[in-house]
């Protein structure tokens, strides 16, 4: 039985809406993320520290990376789901697949990161004057770090419990990435540090290694943990669904 023409167009919709919820659920979410990161205090402290307007700065580059990112990671996945060859055990295959796809968006978001995270900092557009072209290479190797292992995780656990569990979609989407939200919490704490001003120009492992002396295995793991699930659970069952619907994903024929 064919599908009714609002689901189509809700499908072919998608990628907009998208776009408008990860800006208006990232923004806030990212912006504590960053200052927990920056200025060494937990969720509830910043939350406390900050007026209405401080969730919102880095809304500007927020709302240019979503909209470049909703699209970098669609063509991604589907150049990425076609590369892999489909007989790969589905763990395996979504390491690839993961890695491959988040490698591409990377090279095209980075720049957006470090502004948000300048424009958090207080800073505006015309840090773009003061350091020109390198800032939009800030911190793109720890970037590049955390979001290859991002997808290697997220994709490899996704693509085994889809497998195991067809009809359960929107839970496999969360815990795949409750999971790669834990597991990728230094590297992304990493990030954000280098892409910070005044941010020393050291190796990713030597930030991490930074960190720890300075705050320990807590430090590496809990700063951030709290708006990055509660984003990761807002967002990746929509997201996943979308590309469900959108059948970017190439998998074997039963």
């Amino acid at each position: 039985m064919s599908q009714p023409v609002n689901h189509h167009l809700w499908v072919y919709m998608s990628p907009f809406a998208a776009v408008l919820l990860r800006a208006g659920v990232g923004t806030p979410l990212d912006t504590v993320a960053t200052r927990e990161i920056l200025f060494q205090k937990n969720t509830v402290q910043v939350i406390r520290a900050m007026t209405l307007p401080d969730f919102w700065k880095g809304f500007q580059p927020n709302v240019l990376k979503f909209a470049t990112r909703t699209p970098a990671q669609l063509v991604s996945i589907k150049v990425s789901s076609s590369v892999v060859p489909v007989n790969l055990d589905p763990a395996i295959r979504g390491v690839f697949i993961g890695v491959l796809s988040n490698g591409m968006e990377i090279t095209v978001l980075n720049g957006w990161n470090a502004l948000r995270t300048r424009f958090i900092q207080g800073q505006g557009w015309q840090v773009l004057r003061q350091e020109g072209a390198s800032l939009l290479t800030k911190g793109l190797s720890s970037a590049f770090a955390h979001r290859a292992l991002s997808g290697a995780i997220f994709w490899s656990v996704y693509e085994k419990l889809r497998h195991e569990y067809p009809s359960h979609g929107a839970a496999v989407s969360t815990i795949s990435g409750v999971v790669q939200v834990i597991t990728t919490a230094p590297f992304y704490i990493a990030a954000i540090y280098k892409q910070g001003k005044d941010a020393p120009k050291e190796h990713l492992h030597q930030t991490i290694v930074r960190i720890f002396k300075a705050q320990g295995i807590r430090g590496l793991f809990l700063p951030a943990l709290a708006p990055r699930l509660v984003h990761s659970a807002v967002t990746s069952a929509p997201l996943m669904w979308m590309m469900e619907e959108l059948h970017l994903i190439q998998r074997k024929t039963k």
